[in-house]
């Protein structure tokens, strides 16, 4: 799942606003919290998986502002 797929499922689930930037910290809160008011979406399992993903490949490359989408961590 692309990014700006996950950001626009992510605008039609209940969480709150501050956390759907992609930062460190909210990528770690989103893993627990995601599904407690949103189980029942249809694609929740791809959004977790995605999470888990990006999780992933920021502590890989150790970028210093995840969710910045700069493209300095891509590099």
């Amino acid at each position: 799942m692309k990014v700006e797929e996950l950001v626009e499922i992510m605008n039609a689930l209940d969480i709150p606003s501050f956390r759907k930037e992609l930062t460190k910290t909210n990528v770690r809160w989103l893993l627990r919290n995601v599904r407690v008011r949103n189980n029942d979406h249809p694609k929740i399992n791809e959004v977790v998986d995605a999470l888990k993903t990006i999780g992933k490949e920021h502590i890989k490359k150790g970028c210093p502002n995840p969710g910045c989408h700069c493209g300095a961590c891509k590099e």
